[in-house]
């Protein structure tokens, strides 16, 4: 999925006059198939970068087109439905449904597809297998390890068959080696699916998953860094 970004800048309007500004000015092309990490220390940009490419809420200034489509004349609900059909998202906390079992939280996705309902369940198992859960398919997320439920919450990401997965932090809150098997996965599904993936993280170890990094700073791009 291709992406390109050209002063794109973000602002958080508080009481009064009193605004916060969290992106000045990003410039920012991305193609499909692109590995891309964004590095930075908390509060440099990352997450409210990966918010505008994921359409969670509007620039405030500047230009994005995704995939030669400009945001800023798309509606609400043609935004909700790009996110629906080409993205697919992965977070630190995982935010599974704690009532739901593992295929009830994966197949989530698709009922904003209006997908038949038995095929959600059957696309939903396909993708547990994928990522080696099959298994505990029934299992609810208080069942768990985190590396499970994160296992879990790459498999949601990718039910749709998504050209952009967006990843914020996704290993977080894990240790260290299950960090390492999360990374593998996504980086082989990833693969598989033919993703464009943007991860944040803060993590120098894992960000070297990615052929691109690119580095952040009081909400700027400071360096961007193809590997290899």
């Amino acid at each position: 999925m291709d992406i390109d970004l050209a002063g794109v800048s973000k602002r958080y309007d508080l009481s009064g006059d009193v605004s916060i500004p969290a992106l000045g000015k990003v410039d920012l092309r991305l193609t499909t198939g692109d590995f891309v990490a964004l590095v930075g220390p908390s509060g440099c940009g990352k997450t409210t970068l990966l918010s505008v490419i994921g359409l969670l809420c509007r620039p405030s200034g500047g230009r994005y087109l995704l995939d030669g489509r400009d945001v800023e004349r798309a509606s609400r609900s043609e935004q909700a439905q790009w996110r629906a059909d080409d993205m697919g998202f992965i977070f630190q906390s995982y935010n599974l449904l704690p009532r739901e079992n593992a295929w009830r939280n994966v197949m989530l996705p698709l009922s904003f597809r209006r997908v038949h309902r038995a095929r959600r369940r059957e696309r939903a198992l396909e993708v547990l297998e994928a990522v080696g859960l099959s298994r505990r398919a029934r299992h609810y997320p208080s069942q768990m390890s985190g590396g499970e439920q994160q296992r879990v919450a790459i498999a949601r990401a990718l039910v749709n068959n998504p050209r952009l997965l967006l990843a914020d932090e996704p290993t977080g809150n894990l240790d260290s080696a299950t960090g390492r098997e999360i990374m593998t996965l996504i980086t082989e599904m990833a693969r598989r699916f033919g993703s464009t993936v943007i991860m944040a993280t803060h993590d120098q170890a894992i960000a070297g998953y990615a052929g691109r990094v690119v580095s952040m700073k009081d909400g700027r791009v400071v360096d961007d860094t193809r590997r290899g």
